[in-house]
Protein backbone atom coordinates (compact mmCIF):
# COMPACT_ATOMS: atom_id res chain seq x y z
CA UNK A 1 0.00 0.00 0.00
CA UNK A 2 1.23 3.20 -0.84
CA UNK A 3 1.56 5.69 1.67
CA UNK A 4 0.87 9.84 1.32
CA UNK A 5 3.40 11.48 2.20
CA UNK A 6 0.81 15.03 1.80
CA UNK A 7 0.75 17.08 5.69
CA UNK A 8 -3.05 16.99 5.12
CA UNK A 9 -5.16 16.10 8.21
CA UNK A 10 -5.53 12.58 9.12
CA UNK A 11 -8.66 10.55 10.42
CA UNK A 12 -6.77 10.00 13.95
CA UNK A 13 -5.15 13.45 14.12
CA UNK A 14 -8.25 14.48 16.87
CA UNK A 15 -6.71 11.27 19.12
CA UNK A 16 -3.05 12.32 18.56
CA UNK A 17 -3.86 15.99 19.40
CA UNK A 18 -5.53 14.39 22.76
CA UNK A 19 -3.08 12.11 23.77
CA UNK A 20 -0.26 15.35 22.93
CA UNK A 21 -2.12 17.98 24.66
CA UNK A 22 -3.58 15.48 27.91
CA UNK A 23 0.09 14.80 28.66
CA UNK A 24 0.78 19.13 28.54
CA UNK A 25 -2.43 19.60 30.48
CA UNK A 26 -1.11 17.34 33.47
CA UNK A 27 2.16 18.00 33.56
CA UNK A 28 1.21 21.48 34.27
CA UNK A 29 -1.63 19.99 36.68
CA UNK A 30 1.50 18.00 38.37
CA UNK A 31 3.60 21.12 39.14
CA UNK A 32 0.18 22.54 40.21
CA UNK A 33 -0.16 20.06 42.80
CA UNK A 34 3.43 20.24 43.79
CA UNK A 35 3.30 23.90 44.15
CA UNK A 36 -0.19 23.70 46.70
CA UNK A 37 1.29 20.89 48.28
CA UNK A 38 4.51 22.73 49.51
CA UNK A 39 2.08 25.57 50.15
CA UNK A 40 -0.10 24.00 52.40
CA UNK A 41 2.06 24.09 55.53
CA UNK A 42 0.98 27.55 55.60
CA UNK A 43 -1.96 27.81 54.61
CA UNK A 44 -2.55 25.17 57.73
CA UNK A 45 -0.53 27.89 60.08
CA UNK A 46 -2.72 30.32 58.93
CA UNK A 47 -6.39 28.52 59.66
CA UNK A 48 -5.15 27.16 62.85
CA UNK A 49 -2.98 29.84 64.49
CA UNK A 50 -3.38 33.20 62.92
CA UNK A 51 -6.73 33.42 62.58
CA UNK A 52 -7.86 31.33 65.45
CA UNK A 53 -9.75 34.35 67.31
CA UNK A 54 -9.76 36.92 64.54
CA UNK A 55 -12.71 35.71 61.98
CA UNK A 56 -16.03 33.56 62.53
CA UNK A 57 -15.60 30.37 63.05
CA UNK A 58 -17.74 29.39 60.10
CA UNK A 59 -15.40 31.31 57.82
CA UNK A 60 -12.32 29.65 59.37
CA UNK A 61 -13.75 26.37 58.80
CA UNK A 62 -14.69 26.69 55.36
CA UNK A 63 -11.10 27.64 54.86
CA UNK A 64 -10.00 25.15 56.24
CA UNK A 65 -12.31 22.54 54.08
CA UNK A 66 -11.27 24.04 50.88
CA UNK A 67 -7.54 24.01 51.67
CA UNK A 68 -7.33 20.23 53.16
CA UNK A 69 -9.64 19.33 50.11
CA UNK A 70 -7.72 20.27 47.26
CA UNK A 71 -4.43 18.82 49.52
CA UNK A 72 -5.75 15.59 49.31
CA UNK A 73 -6.95 16.21 45.01
CA UNK A 74 -3.23 17.39 45.32
CA UNK A 75 -1.47 14.36 46.37
CA UNK A 76 -4.15 11.99 44.80
CA UNK A 77 -2.99 13.70 41.30
CA UNK A 78 -0.03 12.93 41.98
CA UNK A 79 0.06 9.22 43.40
CA UNK A 80 -2.21 8.90 39.79
CA UNK A 81 0.28 10.89 37.22
CA UNK A 82 2.69 8.26 36.51
CA UNK A 83 0.42 5.68 35.45
CA UNK A 84 -0.99 8.78 33.28
CA UNK A 85 1.89 9.45 32.30
CA UNK A 86 3.15 6.62 30.58
CA UNK A 87 -0.41 5.15 29.22
CA UNK A 88 -1.41 5.49 25.73
CA UNK A 89 -4.47 3.51 25.93
CA UNK A 90 -7.69 4.84 24.31
CA UNK A 91 -9.15 4.04 27.44
CA UNK A 92 -6.29 6.09 29.52
CA UNK A 93 -6.75 9.18 26.84
CA UNK A 94 -10.07 9.29 27.98
CA UNK A 95 -9.66 8.79 31.34
CA UNK A 96 -6.97 11.68 31.58
CA UNK A 97 -9.07 14.12 29.30
CA UNK A 98 -11.79 13.03 32.26
CA UNK A 99 -9.21 14.13 35.05
CA UNK A 100 -7.99 16.97 33.60
CA UNK A 101 -11.67 18.57 33.24
CA UNK A 102 -12.59 17.37 36.75
CA UNK A 103 -9.58 18.91 38.15
CA UNK A 104 -10.76 22.26 36.14
CA UNK A 105 -14.02 22.32 37.54
CA UNK A 106 -13.28 21.43 40.73
CA UNK A 107 -10.70 24.31 40.89
CA UNK A 108 -13.71 26.63 39.33
CA UNK A 109 -15.77 25.36 42.42
CA UNK A 110 -13.16 26.10 44.60
CA UNK A 111 -13.06 29.50 43.14
CA UNK A 112 -16.97 30.07 43.97
CA UNK A 113 -16.58 28.63 47.38
CA UNK A 114 -13.59 30.50 48.32
CA UNK A 115 -15.28 33.84 47.26
CA UNK A 116 -18.81 32.66 49.03
CA UNK A 117 -16.93 32.14 52.24
CA UNK A 118 -14.69 35.41 51.88
CA UNK A 119 -18.29 37.18 52.31
CA UNK A 120 -18.01 36.12 55.92
CA UNK A 121 -14.80 38.38 56.33
CA UNK A 122 -14.26 41.30 54.35
CA UNK A 123 -16.61 40.57 51.71
CA UNK A 124 -14.19 40.43 48.44
CA UNK A 125 -14.30 38.69 45.25
CA UNK A 126 -10.91 38.27 44.79
CA UNK A 127 -10.33 34.85 45.31
CA UNK A 128 -13.18 34.35 42.17
CA UNK A 129 -11.67 35.91 39.63
CA UNK A 130 -8.14 34.83 40.50
CA UNK A 131 -8.45 31.41 40.28
CA UNK A 132 -10.88 31.70 37.53
CA UNK A 133 -8.66 33.78 35.51
CA UNK A 134 -5.34 31.67 36.91
CA UNK A 135 -7.18 28.53 35.72
CA UNK A 136 -8.16 29.80 32.33
CA UNK A 137 -4.19 30.65 31.71
CA UNK A 138 -2.99 27.18 33.68
CA UNK A 139 -5.60 24.45 32.13
CA UNK A 140 -6.99 25.38 28.76
CA UNK A 141 -9.11 22.57 28.28
CA UNK A 142 -11.37 22.11 25.17
CA UNK A 143 -13.58 26.04 25.29
CA UNK A 144 -16.54 24.29 24.93
CA UNK A 145 -16.06 22.39 27.89
CA UNK A 146 -14.76 24.89 29.68
CA UNK A 147 -17.69 27.57 28.53
CA UNK A 148 -20.22 24.98 30.05
CA UNK A 149 -18.32 24.77 33.11
CA UNK A 150 -17.58 27.93 33.73
CA UNK A 151 -20.77 29.25 33.05
CA UNK A 152 -22.80 26.77 34.96
CA UNK A 153 -20.61 27.12 37.82
CA UNK A 154 -21.22 31.23 37.46
CA UNK A 155 -24.81 31.03 37.34
CA UNK A 156 -24.28 29.17 40.70
CA UNK A 157 -22.25 31.67 41.95
CA UNK A 158 -24.37 34.53 41.45
CA UNK A 159 -27.33 32.80 43.00
CA UNK A 160 -25.60 32.13 45.98
CA UNK A 161 -24.02 35.38 46.12
CA UNK A 162 -27.53 37.28 45.64
CA UNK A 163 -28.60 34.77 48.91
CA UNK A 164 -26.22 36.58 51.00
CA UNK A 165 -28.25 39.65 51.22
CA UNK A 166 -25.88 42.47 50.27
CA UNK A 167 -26.30 45.86 49.89
CA UNK A 168 -28.21 46.21 45.69
CA UNK A 169 -25.05 48.65 44.79
CA UNK A 170 -22.33 46.39 46.45
CA UNK A 171 -23.83 43.13 44.90
CA UNK A 172 -24.12 44.74 41.32
CA UNK A 173 -20.49 45.73 41.34
CA UNK A 174 -19.38 42.15 42.52
CA UNK A 175 -21.80 40.48 39.81
CA UNK A 176 -20.30 42.84 37.14
CA UNK A 177 -16.34 42.47 37.94
CA UNK A 178 -17.24 38.43 38.26
CA UNK A 179 -18.90 38.06 35.15
CA UNK A 180 -16.77 40.01 33.65
CA UNK A 181 -13.72 37.43 35.00
CA UNK A 182 -15.34 34.53 33.82
CA UNK A 183 -16.23 35.92 29.83
CA UNK A 184 -12.54 37.15 29.79
CA UNK A 185 -11.34 33.15 31.32
CA UNK A 186 -13.29 31.86 28.40
CA UNK A 187 -11.92 34.08 25.92
CA UNK A 188 -8.68 33.27 27.25
CA UNK A 189 -9.64 29.97 26.68
CA UNK A 190 -10.24 29.87 23.35
CA UNK A 191 -6.81 31.76 22.34
CA UNK A 192 -5.24 29.40 23.96
CA UNK A 193 -6.67 26.37 23.15
CA UNK A 194 -6.46 27.76 19.28
CA UNK A 195 -2.82 28.33 19.69
CA UNK A 196 -2.54 24.91 21.26
CA UNK A 197 -4.38 23.03 18.51
CA UNK A 198 -1.65 25.06 15.44
CA UNK A 199 1.34 24.38 17.44
CA UNK A 200 0.39 20.76 17.44
CA UNK A 201 -0.14 20.98 13.75
CA UNK A 202 2.80 22.54 13.31
CA UNK A 203 4.91 20.15 15.35
CA UNK A 204 3.07 17.22 13.94
CA UNK A 205 3.93 18.21 10.28
CA UNK A 206 7.39 19.19 11.18
CA UNK A 207 7.88 15.89 12.39
CA UNK A 208 6.04 14.40 9.28
CA UNK A 209 8.87 16.29 6.94
CA UNK A 210 11.71 15.19 9.15
CA UNK A 211 10.20 11.69 8.42
CA UNK A 212 10.03 12.05 4.70
CA UNK A 213 13.40 13.40 4.74
CA UNK A 214 14.79 10.57 6.25
CA UNK A 215 12.89 8.26 4.17
CA UNK A 216 13.85 10.45 0.88
CA UNK A 217 17.91 10.40 2.56
CA UNK A 218 17.93 6.49 2.90
CA UNK A 219 17.03 5.95 -0.45
CA UNK A 220 18.47 8.78 -2.43
CA UNK A 221 21.02 7.21 -5.38
CA UNK A 222 23.68 9.92 -4.14
CA UNK A 223 25.64 10.69 -1.19
CA UNK A 224 23.96 13.09 0.95
CA UNK A 225 25.43 14.15 4.71
CA UNK A 226 23.51 16.55 7.13
CA UNK A 227 25.25 17.98 9.57
CA UNK A 228 24.58 20.98 12.30
CA UNK A 229 26.15 24.08 11.92
CA UNK A 230 26.64 24.84 15.09
CA UNK A 231 29.08 21.85 15.94
CA UNK A 232 29.72 19.54 12.84
CA UNK A 233 28.26 17.09 14.02
CA UNK A 234 27.01 14.55 11.66
CA UNK A 235 23.00 14.14 11.83
CA UNK A 236 22.04 12.00 8.92
CA UNK A 237 24.44 10.18 6.45
CA UNK A 238 22.61 7.63 3.56
CA UNK A 239 24.10 4.56 2.74
CA UNK A 240 25.56 5.85 -0.44
CA UNK A 241 27.92 8.69 1.50
CA UNK A 242 28.77 5.84 4.13
CA UNK A 243 30.13 3.97 1.15
CA UNK A 244 31.98 7.09 -0.74
CA UNK A 245 33.42 7.85 2.61
CA UNK A 246 34.22 4.06 3.50
CA UNK A 247 32.48 4.38 6.85
CA UNK A 248 30.75 1.07 6.76
CA UNK A 249 33.55 -0.25 9.25
CA UNK A 250 34.06 3.16 10.92
CA UNK A 251 30.88 4.55 11.37
CA UNK A 252 29.55 8.11 11.21
CA UNK A 253 30.38 8.90 14.50
CA UNK A 254 33.96 8.87 14.03
CA UNK A 255 33.93 11.92 11.52
CA UNK A 256 32.40 14.87 11.63
CA UNK A 257 31.29 17.30 8.74
CA UNK A 258 34.86 18.63 7.70
CA UNK A 259 34.71 15.19 5.86
CA UNK A 260 32.53 17.53 2.99
CA UNK A 261 34.97 20.40 2.83
CA UNK A 262 38.51 19.70 1.24
CA UNK A 263 40.25 22.50 3.72
CA UNK A 264 39.91 24.97 6.46
CA UNK A 265 39.71 28.03 4.33
CA UNK A 266 36.96 26.27 1.88
CA UNK A 267 35.02 25.75 4.46
CA UNK A 268 35.07 29.33 6.09
CA UNK A 269 34.40 30.49 2.28
CA UNK A 270 31.41 28.47 1.42
CA UNK A 271 29.43 28.85 5.33
CA UNK A 272 29.69 32.53 4.76
CA UNK A 273 27.73 31.88 1.41
CA UNK A 274 25.72 29.80 2.94
CA UNK A 275 24.64 32.46 5.89
CA UNK A 276 24.24 35.30 2.88
CA UNK A 277 22.23 32.92 0.29
CA UNK A 278 21.04 29.98 1.84
CA UNK A 279 23.25 27.83 -0.71
CA UNK A 280 26.41 27.08 -2.63
CA UNK A 281 26.10 25.32 -5.64
CA UNK A 282 28.19 22.81 -7.91
CA UNK A 283 31.47 23.43 -6.10
CA UNK A 284 34.50 21.21 -7.32
CA UNK A 285 36.99 19.91 -4.80
CA UNK A 286 39.08 16.74 -4.63
CA UNK A 287 38.37 15.00 -1.24
CA UNK A 288 39.91 13.24 1.18
CA UNK A 289 37.19 10.16 1.26
CA UNK A 290 39.46 7.97 3.09
CA UNK A 291 42.85 7.85 4.77
CA UNK A 292 44.51 6.42 1.98
CA UNK A 293 41.83 7.71 -0.67
CA UNK A 294 41.35 11.20 -2.59
CA UNK A 295 38.54 11.57 -5.20
CA UNK A 296 37.06 14.51 -7.29
CA UNK A 297 33.54 15.58 -6.20
CA UNK A 298 30.76 17.98 -6.86
CA UNK A 299 28.84 19.04 -4.15
CA UNK A 300 25.68 21.45 -3.66
CA UNK A 301 25.41 23.31 0.51
CA UNK A 302 22.03 24.04 1.38
CA UNK A 303 21.57 25.73 4.73
CA UNK A 304 18.33 23.85 6.13
CA UNK A 305 16.29 23.76 9.54
CA UNK A 306 16.23 20.20 10.65
CA UNK A 307 14.92 19.01 14.59
CA UNK A 308 14.79 22.78 15.32
CA UNK A 309 18.49 22.98 14.73
CA UNK A 310 20.22 25.28 11.52
CA UNK A 311 21.89 22.09 9.26
CA UNK A 312 24.40 22.10 6.37
CA UNK A 313 23.07 19.37 3.56
CA UNK A 314 26.08 18.50 1.21
CA UNK A 315 24.54 16.65 -1.71
CA UNK A 316 27.32 15.14 -3.23
CA UNK A 317 28.34 13.58 -6.96
CA UNK A 318 31.32 12.01 -7.45
CA UNK A 319 33.13 12.78 -10.50
CA UNK A 320 36.18 11.15 -10.35
CA UNK A 321 35.53 8.92 -13.64
CA UNK A 322 34.17 12.23 -15.32
CA UNK A 323 37.33 13.79 -13.87
CA UNK A 324 39.58 10.83 -15.78
CA UNK A 325 38.02 11.47 -19.02
CA UNK A 326 38.38 15.11 -18.57
CA UNK A 327 42.16 14.28 -17.85
CA UNK A 328 42.78 11.82 -20.69
CA UNK A 329 40.94 14.23 -23.60
CA UNK A 330 43.00 17.20 -22.30
CA UNK A 331 46.27 14.90 -22.55
CA UNK A 332 44.84 13.50 -26.01
CA UNK A 333 44.45 17.52 -26.86
CA UNK A 334 47.85 18.56 -25.35
CA UNK A 335 50.05 15.75 -25.31
CA UNK A 336 52.04 14.09 -28.18
CA UNK A 337 50.81 10.39 -27.91
CA UNK A 338 54.37 8.63 -28.98
CA UNK A 339 56.70 10.97 -27.40
CA UNK A 340 54.25 11.85 -24.06
CA UNK A 341 55.42 15.37 -24.16
CA UNK A 342 53.32 18.74 -25.61
CA UNK A 343 52.37 18.49 -28.33
CA UNK A 344 53.27 21.40 -31.39
CA UNK A 345 50.01 23.25 -30.29
CA UNK A 346 50.32 23.24 -26.50
CA UNK A 347 53.38 23.81 -26.59
CA UNK A 348 53.34 26.87 -28.52
CA UNK A 349 50.92 28.24 -26.04
CA UNK A 350 52.97 27.37 -23.22
CA UNK A 351 55.55 29.55 -25.09
CA UNK A 352 53.89 32.05 -25.43
CA UNK A 353 52.96 32.36 -21.66
CA UNK A 354 56.35 31.92 -21.22
CA UNK A 355 57.54 35.17 -23.16
CA UNK A 356 54.21 36.98 -21.21
CA UNK A 357 56.13 36.57 -17.79
CA UNK A 358 60.08 36.88 -18.58
CA UNK A 359 61.14 38.99 -16.04
CA UNK A 360 63.46 41.88 -17.04
CA UNK A 361 66.46 39.85 -15.32
CA UNK A 362 66.18 36.60 -17.03
CA UNK A 363 66.84 35.27 -20.22
CA UNK A 364 64.82 32.87 -22.28
CA UNK A 365 67.10 30.75 -25.15
CA UNK A 366 65.24 28.43 -27.60
CA UNK A 367 66.86 25.06 -28.93
CA UNK A 368 65.42 24.16 -31.83
CA UNK A 369 66.28 20.28 -32.39
CA UNK A 370 66.25 17.65 -35.25
CA UNK A 371 66.68 14.08 -35.53
CA UNK A 372 69.26 13.37 -38.29
CA UNK A 373 68.29 10.83 -41.18
CA UNK A 374 65.19 9.85 -39.52
CA UNK A 375 64.23 9.44 -43.27
CA UNK A 376 66.42 6.94 -44.04
CA UNK A 377 65.97 4.97 -40.72
CA UNK A 378 62.13 4.80 -41.85
CA UNK A 379 62.91 3.72 -45.23
CA UNK A 380 65.44 1.14 -44.33
CA UNK A 381 64.02 -0.37 -40.99
CA UNK A 382 60.63 0.75 -41.38
CA UNK A 383 58.47 3.62 -39.28
CA UNK A 384 58.30 1.38 -36.20
CA UNK A 385 62.00 1.23 -35.78
CA UNK A 386 61.93 5.18 -36.51
CA UNK A 387 59.58 5.67 -33.63
CA UNK A 388 61.60 4.14 -31.78
CA UNK A 389 64.36 6.29 -32.98
CA UNK A 390 61.84 9.58 -32.02
CA UNK A 391 61.28 8.06 -28.76
CA UNK A 392 64.61 7.21 -27.83
CA UNK A 393 65.43 11.14 -29.20
CA UNK A 394 63.16 12.46 -26.79
CA UNK A 395 63.78 10.65 -23.56
CA UNK A 396 67.21 11.88 -23.75
CA UNK A 397 66.70 15.27 -24.23
CA UNK A 398 63.94 15.42 -21.49
CA UNK A 399 66.53 13.83 -19.00
CA UNK A 400 68.46 17.10 -18.54
CA UNK A 401 65.47 19.81 -18.53
CA UNK A 402 64.96 21.73 -14.69
CA UNK A 403 61.84 22.50 -13.35
CA UNK A 404 61.63 25.43 -14.95
CA UNK A 405 62.50 24.42 -18.50
CA UNK A 406 60.32 22.56 -20.96
CA UNK A 407 60.49 20.85 -24.15
CA UNK A 408 57.58 19.55 -27.14
CA UNK A 409 57.49 17.81 -30.10
CA UNK A 410 57.19 20.45 -32.87
CA UNK A 411 57.08 17.98 -36.04
CA UNK A 412 58.15 14.85 -37.21
CA UNK A 413 61.74 14.95 -36.36
CA UNK A 414 61.64 18.16 -34.62
CA UNK A 415 61.52 19.03 -31.04
CA UNK A 416 61.95 22.61 -29.50
CA UNK A 417 63.77 23.03 -26.06
CA UNK A 418 62.82 26.34 -24.14
CA UNK A 419 65.30 26.46 -21.75
CA UNK A 420 64.79 29.53 -18.50
CA UNK A 421 68.62 30.39 -18.90
CA UNK A 422 71.32 32.17 -20.48
CA UNK A 423 72.91 30.65 -24.19
CA UNK A 424 75.77 29.68 -22.54
CA UNK A 425 73.78 27.82 -19.44
CA UNK A 426 71.78 26.35 -22.73
CA UNK A 427 75.06 25.29 -24.48
CA UNK A 428 76.46 23.66 -21.46
CA UNK A 429 72.93 21.61 -21.21
CA UNK A 430 73.23 20.59 -24.64
CA UNK A 431 76.82 19.41 -24.20
CA UNK A 432 75.45 16.77 -21.55
CA UNK A 433 73.09 15.80 -23.98
CA UNK A 434 75.91 15.47 -26.78
CA UNK A 435 77.74 13.16 -24.24
CA UNK A 436 74.30 11.14 -23.61
CA UNK A 437 74.31 10.34 -27.34
CA UNK A 438 77.92 9.55 -27.71
CA UNK A 439 77.61 7.53 -25.10
CA UNK A 440 74.26 5.47 -26.45
CA UNK A 441 75.74 5.15 -30.15
CA UNK A 442 79.04 3.09 -28.43
CA UNK A 443 76.79 -0.23 -28.48
CA UNK A 444 77.88 -2.25 -31.42
CA UNK A 445 74.21 -4.06 -31.06
CA UNK A 446 72.38 -0.72 -32.45
CA UNK A 447 71.58 -0.86 -36.06
CA UNK A 448 72.18 3.05 -36.93
CA UNK A 449 72.86 6.01 -34.60
CA UNK A 450 71.01 8.68 -33.18
CA UNK A 451 72.14 12.45 -33.50
CA UNK A 452 70.74 15.50 -33.19
CA UNK A 453 71.41 18.64 -35.04
CA UNK A 454 70.61 21.92 -33.20
CA UNK A 455 70.30 25.88 -33.26
CA UNK A 456 69.44 28.50 -30.73
CA UNK A 457 68.19 31.60 -30.40
CA UNK A 458 68.09 34.08 -27.33
CA UNK A 459 64.96 36.42 -25.93
CA UNK A 460 66.29 39.10 -24.35
CA UNK A 461 63.71 40.91 -21.92
CA UNK A 462 61.27 43.05 -23.70
CA UNK A 463 61.85 41.96 -27.40
CA UNK A 464 59.28 42.18 -29.56
CA UNK A 465 59.18 39.02 -31.44
CA UNK A 466 56.64 36.32 -31.64
CA UNK A 467 57.36 32.32 -30.54
CA UNK A 468 56.89 31.48 -34.27
CA UNK A 469 59.55 34.05 -35.19
CA UNK A 470 61.79 32.87 -31.96
CA UNK A 471 61.29 29.18 -33.42
CA UNK A 472 62.16 29.81 -37.51
CA UNK A 473 65.18 31.51 -36.31
CA UNK A 474 66.01 28.87 -34.14
CA UNK A 475 65.37 26.49 -36.97
CA UNK A 476 68.00 28.57 -39.28
CA UNK A 477 70.62 28.33 -36.79
CA UNK A 478 70.04 24.91 -36.67
CA UNK A 479 70.41 24.25 -40.29
CA UNK A 480 73.67 26.45 -40.60
CA UNK A 481 75.17 24.15 -37.59
CA UNK A 482 73.40 20.96 -39.70
CA UNK A 483 75.37 22.32 -42.55
CA UNK A 484 78.71 22.87 -40.81
CA UNK A 485 78.81 19.50 -39.22
CA UNK A 486 78.41 17.96 -42.91
CA UNK A 487 81.28 19.85 -44.33
CA UNK A 488 83.10 18.66 -41.40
Amino acid sequence: MIKSLSSAPRADDTLLFTRWYNEHLLWRIKWISVFLLFAYPYFFVVDFYQLSESVSDRYRTGLLVTHLLSAAVSALFLILYRQLQFSFSDLQAKRSSMIIQGYSALCLAVASFSSLNSQLMDGNVDAYIIIVLGVSILLPIRPRVFGCFAGLNHLIFLFLLYRTGQAPSALLTKQINTTAAAAIAIFIVLIFYHYMTRQFTVQRRLKESEQRLRKLFSVNPFPLVLSRLSDDRIVLINPKASQLFDLFTMGFESVDASVTYPDAESKEKILQELERTGSARNRVFQLDVSPTAKKWVMINYEAIEFENEVCVLAGITDISELKKIEYELEKHATTDPLTDVPNRGYGMALLEKKIAEQSSESSLTICFADINDLKLVNDRWGHAVGDELILEASRVLKTHLDRNDFLFRYGGDEFILVFNKSKAEALAVWDRISMDLEELNTDTDRLFALSISYGMFVHEPGEAISAKDMIERADHEMYKNKRRSKQH
